[in-house]
């Protein structure tokens, strides 16, 4: 009985470090991105466009025309959007000022430039949804394509991606990952965070375009 306690004990310790990490790191994203969102500092404002390296806007849209449909169509647009098999490609909203913001954030101290980033309503990202079985049309949850295909949502996309970036961040993400049920986690995300990325963070009209010294590692 007395080691089952301590078990008990050991496991609501762990528990209660993972939601003290995961409190620390939303407040490390509202302390960070929201002030660079605000300032234009590596985004474009809502109102003005961006100059000297800031993101620029951009439409995805190239038209009317046919979406593919059929795997080899899939994979032949995919080529000539630069993607390769064995990429790693982080999928997210692109006029969402929070999602631009982390993903700039990524892209900036991803040194290994392990990742290649699409927006969810462009072209290649719409592609890679189909590619591996989702919805193109839903926007609701960031997406990670790992290497080896295997596609990850939410929370643990996101922590996937942060751990992998390094520094005191990513040992913070990845404590999260063990510490924190991803049911607690990904409940967050979804009745807290994207539900309401918008109306805190702020909306674009139209998808960003990544700055010159990160373009190559954009898809679209």
């Amino acid at each position: 009985f007395v080691q089952d306690q301590k078990q008990h004990d050991s496991m609501k310790h762990a528990h209660y470090t993972g939601y003290v990490v995961l409190i620390s790191l939303v407040g490390f994203v509202h302390s960070t991105l929201v002030p660079r969102i605000a300032m234009g500092n590596g985004f474009a404002s809502r109102n003005k466009p961006a100059t000297n390296g800031q993101l620029a806007f951009m439409s995805l849209n190239s038209g009317n025309h046919r979406e593919p449909t059929t795997p080899k169509e899939i994979d032949s647009l995919l080529e000539k959007k630069g993607y390769r098999p064995g990429d790693r490609v982080v999928l997210y909203d692109g006029v969402c000022n929070l999602c631009n913001g982390w993903v700039h954030f990524v892209a900036r101290r991803n040194h290994e430039m392990s990742f290649k980033f699409a927006a969810l309503q462009g072209d290649s990202g719409r592609a890679l949804l189909r590619k591996h079985g989702r919805d193109p049309d839903d926007l609701n949850t960031l997406v990670l394509v790992e290497s080896d295909n295997t596609v990850y949502i939410k929370t643990e996309a996101v922590l996937r991606v942060v751990a992998r970036v390094g520094g005191p961040l990513g040992f913070l993400a990845s404590a999260v990952r063990v510490t924190v049920p991803t049911c607690v986690r990904d409940f967050v995300y979804t009745h807290v965070v994207a539900p309401n990325r918008h109306r805190v963070f702020g909306k674009s009209d139209r998808c960003l375009r990544p700055a010159p010294q990160l373009r190559a590692r954009f898809l679209d």
